[in-house]
């Protein structure tokens, strides 16, 4: 088995958080659940997998806002130069946390 070096608690709390989709076709998704707005992206970009993925707070230890923007424009250009597709998102916890 697995042993992650997140805590349970932050690893729940990950599973309870709303991970929005933007762009033009906005949607939800939530771990463990089947997103039939994610196949639809799929179809849409003519793809057949993709992640969600973020620069900020890495191995969940919380930085600053500054640190984080500059690791989300750091990712971004990382995805432009590889010509990966992206859509920007956001996770938010139902506890606004």
């Amino acid at each position: 088995m697995f042993e992650s070096i997140i805590s349970a608690e932050t690893a729940q709390a990950y599973r309870e958080t709303e991970y929005r989709v933007l762009g033009d076709a906005p949607f939800v998704m939530l771990v463990d659940e089947r997103s039939s707005a994610l196949a639809v992206a799929h179809k849409r970009h003519h793809v057949d997998c993709s992640a969600y993925v973020t620069g900020c707070n890495p191995l969940s230890q919380s930085l600053d806002g500054a640190a984080n923007a500059e690791r989300h424009a750091a990712l971004g250009r990382e995805l432009s130069a590889r010509s990966l597709a992206f859509v920007e998102g956001v996770g938010q916890h139902l506890s606004n946390q």
